[in-house]
């Protein structure tokens, strides 16, 4: 599934005179908006969230959410996730460039030195993959 990406627009000064958390409380009332993030985001970004947790615990939250806008703090692939999940809600990511942070592809030697993984044992991972498109 490929989200709709709106034109980045130019980014106007923010109003210095603003109280953000307020302001984001704010925008929650008025648009019905959830905010979902992920354990990595910063701490500024989950003290604003309505629901803070791993790729699976976002998804659960994202399927029970009555909310009509979903605002993803992850990587796209989630955001994927709770579109096929919400089909009819409009669904948001801040940073279409996110990234997991302590995702990095591992040589196979390097994961067995590490994991202590005898030579003939099979590896095991956790992955996170995209939607299909």
């Amino acid at each position: 599934m490929k989200l709709p990406v709106l034109p980045v627009l130019a980014r106007a000064p923010i109003d210095p005179s603003l109280v953000l958390d307020d302001e984001i409380a704010r925008l929650k009332i008025e648009r019905n908006a959830v905010i979902l993030a992920h354990y990595y985001q910063d701490s500024d970004i989950q003290d604003v969230a309505d629901f803070i947790g791993d790729s699976l615990q976002l998804s659960q939250a994202a399927a029970k959410t009555k909310a009509d806008v979903i605002c993803f703090a992850g990587v796209h692939f989630m955001a994927e996730t709770a579109k096929i999940l919400n089909p009819e809600r409009v669904v948001v990511v801040p940073d279409m460039d996110g990234r997991v942070l302590a995702r990095r592809r591992v040589p196979r030697g390097e994961v067995r030195e590490v994991a202590g993984a005898p030579p003939g044992r099979g590896d095991r991972s956790a992955t996170s993959t995209a939607a299909p498109r």
